[in-house]
């Protein structure tokens, strides 16, 4: 059996990233230490990840949060 995939977070533009489980309470942990829940126009950008992204996804729009599931290939710099 695999383990669930996880979500990451940079701490800033530049820095480390945090690593959080894909379970609700992780997730919230996620959004509510991400800068982005902090800045006046956030955004939050995730990968699809076979269906794991469902709860983030959920969770976002929840928060309020705008998000885009965006595919890692057709994204460019």
């Amino acid at each position: 059996m695999s383990a669930k995939p996880s979500r990451n977070c940079p701490s800033t533009n530049v820095g480390p990233t945090q690593t959080y489980a894909n379970e609700p309470q992780c997730i919230a942990a996620l959004i509510w230490n991400c800068p982005a829940s902090r800045n006046p126009s956030p955004l939050a950008v995730y990968e699809p990840t076979g269906g794991y992204e469902r709860l983030l996804a959920t969770m976002l729009a929840e928060a309020g949060l705008p998000a885009s599931r965006l595919h890692p290939n057709k994204v460019r710099a």
